[in-house]
């Protein structure tokens, strides 16, 4: 994991590169029998953000399939605690200030006011598209994302 971190923050350039995600299976070079589950998810997120610089941050990417429409409607989290094996989570490490910088995405986000993984994380649902995909009538993308919370 440290290897994957430093590699990652050496990657991103403000300029030209302003995030670094790898899908878990690619970062440790194995699929789990059975496909990911969510505490051993948790614990890759975990591991990677005690590892980053002041700065960054690490968030998990929990997908969770496409839609035809805009959906609003919060996804329950009691039905991730295997995630599926041919879509595994993704691991993003970005600066600070990427999450909040505008974008053009016709999307919906909405954070999470509790999750049965505990306080310790924060976690949002985001559903959407860029122009493009919508130009090329291409469906949403769900994903539920997750990242430690600040421990101050």
């Amino acid at each position: 994991m440290s290897e994957w971190v430093a590699q990652s923050v050496a990657r991103i350039d403000p300029a030209t590169r302003l995030f670094v995600v790898d899908h878990l299976d690619e970062i440790l070079g194995e699929t789990p029998d059975g496909g990911f589950d969510i505490q051993a998810s948790l614990e890759v997120l975990s591991s990677c953000d005690r590892r980053l610089p002041s700065g960054m941050e690490a968030r998990l990417a929990l997908p969770w399939g496409d839609s035809v429409t805009l959906e609003t409607e919060l996804p329950s989290l009691d039905r991730v605690p295997v995630l599926d094996p041919y879509e595994p989570p993704s691991l993003y490490v970005f600066s600070r200030e990427y999450w909040a910088m505008p974008n053009d995405r016709e999307e919906h986000r909405c954070p999470y006011d509790g999750n049965p993984w505990g306080d310790a994380y924060a976690v949002e649902y985001v559903c959407g598209r860029s122009p493009r995909e919508r130009d090329l009538d291409w469906e949403f993308t769900r994903t539920v994302w997750v990242r430690p919370r600040e421990t101050h």
